[in-house]
Order: C-alpha cells, then structure tokens, then sequence
C-alpha cells in the first residue's frame, strides 16, 4: 500500500513539474510554490521515518494554502510575487510539518 501510496506522490509531483517545464505559459506563482513544497515534502518522507501516508493530507494543503493567499495578494496589491506567497504560505505550512516532525 505504500508504494500505491508513493505512486501517486510522485505521478502528481512529477506530472506537474514537467507541465511547469513544459508550458512555461501556464505557470501561476502559486504552482510554483505548490511544487516547492511538495518536492521538500518529499525530500523529507524520503529521508527520513515519517510515513509517506502524511504527503497525503500535506499535499492538498500545499496546494491550497499558496492558491488562496496568491489570489488574496492579487485582490489587494494587483500582482503577486512567489517568495512573497511562499514566506506567507511558510507561517501556515511550517507549523503543520513541524508538529508532524515532533510526533512522529
């Protein structure tokens, strides 16, 4: 189960890697810190003993998080920048890595 499970980690983390390679037009800032941190969350299942099931719930929320806050940082100031939405995604995903670190 945990390959079905490393499978789809990697076919969604892959897939839009080379989606963002390939169609450079399509690029939204908010994919590209989606891919940021899933590729870290990846890296860090993979090096460590934290299961790949928590990638899971930790995918979607790397994807929602930037998503809401990029289209927040547009509404406000008309343009968005990716360290801008990485650094305000940090203060939401960071605390949710570092609990799943600390208890597991």
């Amino acid at each position: 189960m945990a390959y079905l499970a490393w499978a789809v980690v990697l076919f969604f983390a892959g897939s839009w890697t080379f989606g963002l390679i390939v169609r450079p037009d399509l690029r939204l800032k908010s994919t590209i810190v989606t891919l940021i941190y899933w590729w870290a969350a990846i890296g860090l299942v993979a090096f460590t003993s934290i299961s790949v099931y928590h990638l899971l719930w930790l995918m979607p929320l790397a994807l929602i998080v930037p998503m809401v806050l990029m289209h927040a940082e547009i509404s406000t100031t008309l343009h968005a920048n990716v360290s801008s939405i990485f650094f305000k995604s940090l203060f939401i995903i960071g605390p949710a890595v570092g609990a799943l670190i600390y208890w597991s």
